[in-house]
C-alpha cells in the first residue's frame, strides 16, 4: 500500500510548483506580447481594471448618477479601450464608502 506521505515529497512539490510557475508566465507572456490595449484574444487587458478606472473617473468627475448607467460606462470604457467589443460591464455593485 502507498502512503500519502509518502507521493508528496518536497522534491516533487518544489517541482510542480515551478512547472506550474513557469506555464501560467508563458501564458501571460504570450498573451500580453501584443502591443496596445487589446489581447491575442480581442479583449481588453486587464478588463476587471477597465471597469474600475470608469466607475472611478466617474466618482473621480462627481457623476455619482452615472455609476448605474451602463450605456454612460460603455461609452467611457470604449473611448479608453478602443476596438474591444468586450467592454460592456453591467453596473451591479453597490457603491463603496
Amino acid at each position: 500500500m502507498i502512503r500519502a506521505t509518502s507521493l508528496i515529497t518536497l522534491e516533487r512539490f518544489r517541482g510542480y510548483t515551478t512547472l506550474l510557475a513557469i506555464c501560467i508566465w508563458t501564458i501571460w507572456i504570450v498573451d500580453f506580447s501584443v502591443p496596445g490595449p487589446i489581447d491575442r484574444l480581442g479583449k481588453v487587458k486587464g478588463t476587471d481594471f477597465l471597469h474600475f478606472y470608469v466607475t472611478g473617473s466617474l466618482v473621480h468627475e462627481g457623476r455619482w448618477e452615472q455609476l448605474y448607467d451602463a450605456r454612460n460606462q460603455f461609452e467611457r470604457a470604449s473611448t479608453v479601450a478602443p476596438g474591444s467589443p468586450d467592454t460592456v460591464f453591467i453596473p451591479i455593485e453597490s457603491p463603496q464608502t
